[in-house]
């Protein structure tokens, strides 16, 4: 972009006087010169040849200003015409030189953008591993698992030492401490100590197996004591139930004494076996309850939870079947059974239109009975007992 270069109105007007000014200097010095040249010529002024006096130098003079005056003039219009026809750039021109005085620079335009499009080609291929190298991957992939999993097996079984230890330990002084003599504690607490530093010394890395057989070795000693204490925990529950069976088989024996009718039905053979099996039992568990008073805490006990559990099992099997056993069914006569079929047949082979008609004459045979003053009364009653008698063997 080119932009026309103007001087201002202002330098314009400043340029024209200092010219006016040279050209009145230069005129008045002229006037000077030719003053002194005419003071220097003897006989005046000299006249022309057709008999006119020349002019003088001031008029000569004032025609030169006169002159310099009208060109001025023609050059003023001149520069006004210009300057107004250029006064839009010169306003532009005068607001940049103010943007540069008030020292902001103008805003640069913003250049525009060329967008071209251009047809990418795209190549495809896919990469495919052979079938020999994906089978040694897979087979890679399973080794690494299985050591995965035996890696785990080896923690858990380092883990399950280190934590049987701290547990078997603190209660040997707590729970178990009645369990177990002193003597054999002090051992056991030693033992656990050494397994102890053992683990995070020799013991930090080792095979599974190991570990197995250090932790069956301490529940050698720790598991005894373990299964005294659990044994002097649930004595009392297993007990109580087995009393509680032999007394519920001893009200039956009685009520049987007394004759109810609930167990009437037993043969007296059954229920002296159910009496004998009670007798026994009860002696059993007056027996192994008293030799387990005798006991100290820190031996193992003269009877187990599990062997009570079997003796109530035990009873049960065979007082059971006995006591349960239920009444027979009472069989009516044999008269009565073939009455009650032949009216079940009747009554299945008439129809019900049949049986309103019999109804109807009955009622009528009725009213004529009352009528005629019931001549046979003994005939009347009787039919109607054997019409009750069949009523209630219907029933039956």
């Amino acid at each position: 972009q080119l932009v026309e270069k103007l001087p201002p109105q202002a330098e314009e007007e400043e340029k024209k006087e200092e010219e006016t000014k040279t050209k009145d200097d230069k005129a008045k010095e002229d006037s000077k010169v030719e003053d002194m040249e005419t003071d220097q010529t003897p006989n005046g002024p000299s006249e022309g040849q057709n008999g006119e006096t020349p002019a003088s130098d001031e008029e000569k003079t004032a025609e030169d200003a006169k002159k310099d005056d009208m060109e001025t003039d023609e050059k003023e219009e001149t520069a006004t015409d210009k300057t107004e026809d250029n006064s839009p750039k010169d306003k532009k021109k005068e607001k940049k030189d103010d943007g540069k005085k008030d020292g902001k620079e103008p805003a640069p335009k913003k250049p525009k953008k060329l967008v071209k499009m251009v047809d990418l080609p795209i190549e495809t291929s896919v990469h495919q591993l052979s079938k020999d190298l994906i089978n040694n991957y897979t087979e890679q992939e399973g080794k690494m698992i299985m050591a995965d999993k035996l890696e785990k097996e080896r923690q858990d079984a380092k883990n399950a030492v280190e934590e049987y230890v701290y547990d078997i330990r603190d209660k040997l002084y707590g729970d178990f401490e009645p369990f177990i003599t002193e003597e054999d504690r002090e051992k056991f607490s030693v033992v656990l100590g050494n397994t102890e530093d053992w683990l995070y010394e020799e013991g930090e890395d080792q095979p599974k197996q190991v570990y197995l057989d250090k932790i069956a070795e301490l529940k050698k000693s720790g598991e005894p004591v373990r299964a005294r204490y659990k044994e002097e925990q649930d004595r009392p529950a297993a007990f109580e139930d087995l009393g509680k069976t032999l007394q519920q088989y001893r009200k039956v024996l009685d009520l049987y004494a007394q004759q109810d009718e609930k167990y009437s039905h037993i043969e007296a053979e059954e229920m002296k076996k159910v009496e004998k099996e009670v007798a026994e039992k009860q002696s059993w568990l007056d027996g192994k309850a008293q030799a387990q008073k005798n006991l100290p805490r820190h031996q193992d006990p003269a009877v187990m939870v599990t062997q009570i559990r079997a003796e109530i099992k035990a009873l049960e099997s065979k007082c059971k079947p006995i006591v349960n056993k239920p009444k027979p069914k009472a069989e009516p006569p044999k008269d009565e059974k073939k009455k009650d079929e032949k009216d079940k047949k009747d009554s299945g082979d008439k129809k019900p239109e049949d049986a309103t008609k019999e109804n109807e004459t009955q009622q009528n045979e009725e009213k004529e009975d009352s009528i005629n003053g019931n001549n046979n009364p003994q005939k009347t009653t009787t039919e109607k007992d054997d019409e009750v008698e069949d009523a209630s063997m219907e029933l039956d």
